[in-house]
């Protein structure tokens, strides 16, 4: 005799994979839909994270009417499973990317962040060897002179003040690079003025200023102090003083700045100048005006940079002061 089929069991068992209210339904369909995509999409590749973990992204471009220079950035999208967060590294089409930020999506069906190229990669000396086993650590790395004050005045002439960002992974490495220290960039060295691990979680910044070459360090090898520390039991860190924790530096001013609108920016301290930071390629403000107490920045009226971030700081001494500012719509 035939088994009677157990038609309730079935639409139990249905009804667990459709969802059992419209909400799970819609939710399950918008699933469903997303691993479709997943599965057939062309540009779905397969990549390393963090040298040591392969796995399946899909790398979006940026949109082509991002910007005139048609920024190289990338988005990338992943499942839900897949283990990935910003400051991670992906290696892919035999390039190095950092994982600058990431969506929170109100509907969790999957991930999505932007990606950077890395542009440089950064050594350094720790217990007589290279870091991270003569590799050093690939970085994004951006000039800022024409976002800072980036004069210096001498008697002569003003001439410009190089200053150098970089963004890196955060990590022990990483962590333990001290203000003060000399590290190169390209062909030039620069030194360590300010460390900011608080405005991207998951990555560590760092502004440089540009400091003259000397016989101990390796152009070559792109390595500040080579001869100095090199296969000895020294390092840098032996000889910069931690300083004493500077006082904090708040900045007042609207997070959520609207395009078109002009705001001030004041600081509770008196700085010795501020810094506008971007990481796109084009400018979404302009500076109006600065002083020691505050900055007036008007932000452009266009509507491809509403949700991007600017970071401003204010520097005195060994203090900084950081405000993030999300770029809203106009009204």
């Amino acid at each position: 005799m035939d088994k009677q089929i157990d038609y309730k069991e079935l639409y139990k068992r249905r009804m667990e994979i459709k969802g059992k209210t419209p909400v799970e339904r819609n939710f399950n369909n918008k699933l469903r839909e997303f691993r479709k995509y997943f599965n057939e999409t062309l540009n779905k590749y397969e990549v390393t994270i963090n040298d040591n973990r392969v796995a399946e992204l899909v790398i979006q471009d940026h949109s082509q009417s991002n910007n005139k220079d048609l920024s190289d950035d990338k988005y990338i999208i992943a499942p839900l499973e897949t283990e990935i967060g910003v400051g991670d590294y992906i290696k892919w089409d035999g390039v190095h990317w950092l994982v600058f930020s990431e969506e929170h999506k109100t509907i969790q069906t999957h991930q999505q962040a932007k990606i950077k190229t890395s542009n440089e990669r950064i050594k350094w000396i720790r217990n007589g060897e290279i870091v991270n086993n003569g590799i050093g650590w690939y970085s994004y790395s951006q000039s800022q002179t024409l976002y800072t004050m980036g004069v210096k005045d001498t008697k002569m002439m003003s001439v410009p003040d190089s200053n150098f960002t970089i963004f890196m992974q955060n990590n022990p490495d990483t962590r333990d690079l001290r203000m003060g220290e000399r590290i190169f960039v390209g062909r030039r060295v620069y030194k360590i003025n300010f460390i900011d691990d608080v405005s991207r979680e998951g990555l560590i910044n760092y502004l440089l200023s540009e400091d003259t070459i000397s016989p101990y360090d390796n152009e070559e090898e792109g390595i500040a102090d080579y001869y100095k520390y090199y296969d000895k039991e020294d390092d840098a860190t032996n000889h910069i003083d931690t300083p004493e924790k500077p006082k904090d530096i708040v900045i007042y001013g609207e997070k959520n700045p609207k395009i078109s609108r002009t705001y001030k920016y004041e600081s509770t301290e008196p700085v010795d100048s501020w810094i506008v930071e971007t990481l796109e390629s084009f400018n979404q403000f302009e500076i109006v005006s600065k002083n020691d107490k505050e900055i007036v920045i008007k932000f452009r009226d266009d509507p491809r940079f509403i949700g991007q971030e600017v970071v401003i700081k204010a520097l005195s001494g060994e203090s900084m002061g950081v405000l993030t500012a999300s770029i809203a719509i106009k009204y």
